[in-house]
């Protein structure tokens, strides 16, 4: 098979970016093709493009890289991987660009490295901002990133969302009415309108559908206006017409002078034909990065041409970019296939285009760096926004609602008949029931709000990473706003409990004991509370911490003092019920419900009662501190437990810094090999980190 390599030098280079023009430039001839380019015209021919609604971004951001190099650490440090190997480009303001590639090709990690999304490994080469040098951070700054999976707290509407990042990320001296009409103009542009007061939903609430939901989530970054936006893959997951709707709309954006790349997975020839410029990679390289247009005749004169009336993507991706198919004529493996092609780029014409480009892009360069889009509310703002935001979602949130209050309403009630009026039996009867019933209300509030924290909490970590990476507000106005919000119901649902079944029982009638038992009810709930955040931030699975978090509970409920006597705990064990909340739960309750009282006999006067005292003394917690001492240190348990959780959740968020940018000269040597060695062995006394200290 022929390959037409060198390419007459008529051909298009791309255009200065502030003077693109509307209408694409036509495809140049070419000296020898084995197809007519005017049919090529006919097939994926010029589209005449109509000028955006969106008002232009304030600074026009042309993002240039160079020479990007990306290694990962695998088998645990002792070898390393080359994702990306010298990758080069720019990205043009007023532009749609597609990033195709196999799987493995690096497309992903393109983007990520590109937009400071990147989490793990090395990064080296250059990012411009404008042609000016910049780190990832600052990219971030001037930008907005819209992932895979959309992840936005499902019971909000789509306006409330968007609301929230404006209050969130917009100057505060922007007036109520501009907001608002900013909000209106976004909602109108992105075809939202009937779906602007439903909520996202997932799959135990319905909600919007799966278009409007990315929709929402472009929307969300659109709220700061960003002269860049990045996206990864937004049309996986969605059918034909809401994937064509969807680039339909990046489309528009790119009119409006903003640059947009998003990596595509298989295009459909409608997507294909609204993309502006194309960069295909394969094994961590450039194949080919220029106008979509020129794309087809590219590969044509490489000796791959597209078969008429077809989509030039899928013949990309099962003709050229497919390791396991060899097409039909060829003599070449295809692994030689992908070999030749990247070969044939770096001397292409079109590459030495993107390189003049670079250069041109660094010449006009003037020094200065943009101003970035995002601002960051106060702390009292961010409070606000976060605990108003929470307590709405408990509200809308029914199923949690009536699965707590109704728990602890079927408990009440069902262990009520279970223990109904104890004064009315024999004395040795009420001791022991008393001090069942008594045990029951800590270990039973323990475990109960920690597991419904694991599993409520769990869901929204995932929105809360997703927030703070982007930049939406800082840890500790965010922890806290969730402690606050969850109280009315770690407040109101073990009261429900308590006081049905304080009654049902037959607890002492004293308003003081009575009040004392709320207390310590209420101070157990919060316990739980703090417990399962903290078994939240340390586990990432759900599955491990509801397997874990019972493991830990188990000894503190042993040594609670009902089921060892806590002055006949092994002296190696006897530190744990200092540590146990059931223990001063426990001491608590028992105080109040047999200090300064006996327990007799009602139907047979006759019969000898029992001290109280000999109760509390039978349990051994006479010597053990008093009721307000074991309220105390129940209240210092929640307030302990509440500050590692807020350190559990600060090492989640150190987990999530991201990876910057390097000057390439500051590559080791071994990282250096030749591109097409994708994986080398390091030193295994050295390692991963080892082996880069050293260079």
């Amino acid at each position: 098979m022929e390959s037409h390599v060198n390419r007459s030098e008529s051909v298009r280079t791309r255009p200065s970016l502030r003077s693109r023009p509307a209408r694409r430039s036509t495809v140049a001839s070419a000296a020898s093709t084995t197809v007519s380019i005017d049919n090529l015209r006919v097939q994926y021919g010029n589209r005449e493009r109509a000028q955006s609604t969106l008002t232009p971004p304030i600074h026009p951001i042309e993002i240039g890289f160079q020479n990007l190099q990306y290694v990962v650490p695998i088998d645990n440090g002792k070898s390393f991987k080359k994702v990306l190997k010298g990758v080069s480009g720019t990205f043009a303001p007023g532009s749609l660009v597609g990033i195709l590639g196999a799987s493995g090709a690096g497309k992903t990690s393109l983007l990520n490295a590109i937009s400071g999304e990147l989490k793990h490994g090395e990064l080296y080469g250059d990012i411009m901002i404008n042609g000016n040098p910049e780190s990832t951070k600052k990219v971030q700054q001037i930008s907005g990133f819209v992932y895979q999976e959309d992840v936005i707290l499902p019971t909000m509407t789509v306006r409330e969302a968007m609301e929230m990042s404006a209050k969130l990320r917009l100057p505060k001296q922007m007036p109520a009415e501009q907001v608002k009409a900013k909000l209106d103009g976004l909602i109108s542009v992105l075809e939202l309108d009937k779906a602007q007061n439903t909520v996202i939903g997932n799959s135990m609430m319905k909600g919007v559908s799966g278009g409007e939901r990315k929709r929402a989530a472009i929307a969300m970054e659109l709220v700061t206006d960003p002269p860049v936006l990045f996206l990864d893959e937004p049309t996986s997951g969605l059918d034909t017409y809401t994937a064509y709707a969807v680039m339909s709309l990046l489309s528009n954006l790119a009119r409006s002078g903003r640059s947009l790349i998003a990596t595509i997975h298989q295009p459909s020839s409608e997507i294909f034909n609204m993309l502006d410029d194309l960069l295909i990679l394969a094994e961590g390289q450039v194949m080919y990065f220029g106008p979509a247009d020129n794309a087809v005749e590219y590969f044509s004169h490489l000796g791959y041409v597209t078969p008429k009336f077809s989509n030039p993507a899928d013949f990309f991706f099962m003709s050229i970019l497919n390791k396991t198919l060899r097409v039909r004529g060829e003599k070449d493996a295809p692994e030689d296939r992908i070999d030749r092609l990247l070969a044939a780029w770096k001397k292409s014409n079109e590459a030495r285009a993107v390189e003049a480009r670079l250069v041109q892009v660094r010449s006009d360069a003037d020094g200065t760096s943009p101003p970035g889009n995002r601002h960051h509310a106060s702390m009292f703002t961010q409070f606000m926004v976060i605990f108003k935001r929470s307590l709405r979602d408990s509200w809308r949130n029914d199923l949690v609602i009536r699965a707590r209050y109704g728990q602890n309403l079927f408990l009440a009630i069902f262990l009520g008949l279970v223990y109904l009026q104890i004064p009315n039996r024999d004395p040795q009867a009420q001791v022991q029931d008393f001090s069942g019933a008594i045990f029951f209300i800590p270990v039973n509030l323990l475990m109960s709000n920690a597991t419904s924290v694991i599993n409520v909490f769990a869901e929204e970590k995932n929105v809360f990473e997703r927030e703070y990476t982007n930049g939406y507000y800082t840890l500790a106005p965010y922890y806290w706003a969730k402690v606050f919000a969850d109280a009315p119901i770690v407040v109101t649902a073990p009261v429900l409990l308590g006081v049905i079944f304080y009654f049902m029982v037959g607890f002492r009638l004293d308003a003081g004991a009575f009040f004392t038992y709320l207390l310590a009810v209420v101070l157990c709930s919060a316990c739980g509370q703090a417990f399962g955040m903290f078994a939240t931030t340390l586990f990432d699975s759900v599955e491990v911490a509801l397997v874990v978090v019972p493991m830990i509970l188990l000894p503190l409920m042993l040594f609670g003092g009902l089921f060892v006597n806590s002055g006949s705990i092994p002296v190696y064990f006897d530190w744990i019920k200092w540590i146990s909340p059931v223990k001063y739960a426990f001491s608590i309750l028992t105080q109040t419900e047999f200090q300064g009282r006996d327990v007799c006999d009602v139907d047979n006067p006759e019969t000898p009662c029992i001290p109280g005292q000999q109760v509390i003394e039978q349990f051994n917690l006479h010597n053990e501190g008093s009721v307000w001492f074991s309220m105390g240190m129940l209240f210092a348990w929640w307030f302990v437990g509440v500050i590692i959780a807020y350190f559990g959740l600060f090492r989640m968020t150190a987990g999530a810094k991201r990876v910057d940018v390097k000057d390439d000269s500051k590559m080791p040597s071994i990282y250096r090999e030749d591109a097409k060695h994708s994986k080398i062995k390091v030193n295994e006394k050295q390692g991963f980190l080892g082996k880069f200290r050293k260079s």
